[in-house]
């Protein structure tokens, strides 16, 4: 069974913290097709028989969708036993609580707020009427340790990764990848133009449209090539929030 994914539907974001691990201050802006996410989705229900544990549509800021209500509706259709998440920053919640409020409710869906500490920012009003709420403290996190040299060795890194470790998929156009970092790093090394290795998409993920749960899981438990560009015991380090500059050092280890 596949405990927990997360999903973009969007990558970009309007908050932009430094050092993100999706990589949301470097990304295009970008928005998920309807259609895509059916059919991929669709897939992933008939293979799991709809069991999937914890689905988490987020991004980059999944309020910027201007659709981001269809992505919730079809969520639930294809999983009505899972605990589906819409994950935010939260500064969207109130322009489109007439909409998320009712839909959330009615879904079973957590509006699941990352508090980033903003002044100004009145979480328990963004947040009454709501019966499914999480929110996650923000305030400090960790720089995800990127060596551009790639010098680190596969397995180490993974065995080290606390993304393996509490097995925090990703699955994006079809595709499980076993984090978020590999998933999204291509934002980072377009952006700031780096020589990275190229690999296949069958080398760092796997197609839930061409194989079985067991493969999937399978491929999810052992380090993919991109492992060498992450020096993971360096992400016990943490630092508090703060915007992005777009400098390459909020992703790279000290």
């Amino acid at each position: 069974m596949i405990d927990y994914l997360e999903h973009h539907i969007t990558d970009h974001c309007n908050l932009n913290c430094a050092g993100c691990s999706h990589f949301s201050p470097l990304a295009p802006t970008w928005f998920e097709q309807i259609d895509e996410f059916e059919k991929d989705f669709g897939v992933l229900s008939l293979k799991t028989y709809g069991e999937v544990g914890t689905i988490r549509i987020m991004g980059g800021e999944p309020l910027l969708h201007p659709y981001f209500d269809r992505f919730l509706i079809m969520a639930r259709d294809l999983f009505p036993y899972s605990e589906i998440q819409l994950v935010t920053n939260g500064l969207l919640v109130k322009k489109f609580k007439h909409i998320l409020q009712p839909l959330c409710n009615q879904l079973r869906i957590i509006i699941c707020i990352s508090d980033y500490g903003l002044e100004g920012f009145d979480m328990l009003d963004t947040i009454r009427g709501f019966q499914y709420v999480r929110i996650d403290w923000k305030n400090q996190f960790y720089n995800i340790g990127l060596d551009v040299a790639g010098a680190q060795d596969p397995l180490t890194a993974f065995k080290g990764c606390d993304l393996h470790v509490n097995k925090w998929f990703y699955f994006q156009g079809g595709r499980f990848y076993p984090c978020c970092v590999g998933a999204n790093l291509k934002h980072f090394i377009n952006y700031f133009n780096l020589p990275f290795e190229k690999y296949s998409n069958d080398s760092i993920s796997i197609s839930v449209h061409e194989h079985s749960i067991e493969e999937i899981e399978d491929f999810l438990a052992k380090p993919i090539p991109l492992c060498k560009y992450c020096h993971t015991a360096t992400r016990k380090n943490k630092i508090d929030f703060k915007q992005s500059q777009k400098e390459i050092s909020e992703w790279t280890y000290q």
